[in-house]
């Protein structure tokens, strides 16, 4: 795993419609990162730090059962962002993030999104549109006993070994 200063927060949809402004001050604390297939953003166990905000490429969130079983709970593409449990309070992360093809990922941790947002207020509601957007998504997966594909992007949990 390598960084490249080549990657930017303003690259992905969820901020498109935010001004550059907003992005300069994002960009120069965001730590960018190059992943090659199967290499892990992050492990189940690690304490949750950083935001993750994939630029380019997808990946599989998995968790290791007690008896060694691996289940994908869902896959992640450009656009979106995980570890969103870093805004909220200090945890660990439930599942690891295994790069499924090379991928591009900025990075930003807990205490360098609060510097950048209380400068930037309107950066904050995009954070919240988009997280009320996984909240939607998870409300209609667990109002969905079968787990097929709800409003929104459709990657909700899959079955064991499905998929990938």
């Amino acid at each position: 795993m390598d960084s490249r200063s080549g990657l930017c927060l303003r690259d992905l949809p969820l901020f498109s419609k935010v001004g550059l402004e907003v992005f300069r001050p994002g960009c120069a604390v965001a730590d960018k990162k190059v992943l090659r297939r199967g290499e892990r953003l992050f492990a189940q166990g690690d304490p949750v730090d950083a935001v993750h905000l994939i630029n380019q490429g997808s990946f599989k969130l998995v968790r290791v059962t007690e008896d060694g079983r691996e289940i994908v709970l869902r896959l992640a593409s450009q656009g979106e962002i995980l570890g969103e449990d870093a805004l909220f309070q200090n945890s660990s992360y439930a599942a690891s993030a295994v790069a499924l093809e090379d991928a591009r990922v900025c990075s930003i941790s807990r205490e360098r999104l609060e510097e950048v947002i209380k400068q930037r207020p309107d950066l904050a509601w995009q954070v919240m549109a988009n997280l009320g957007s996984r909240l939607t998504d998870l409300w209609a997966q667990l109002h969905d006993p079968r787990g097929q594909k709800h409003r929104g992007n459709g990657r909700g949990p899959m079955a064991e070994g499905e998929g990938v």
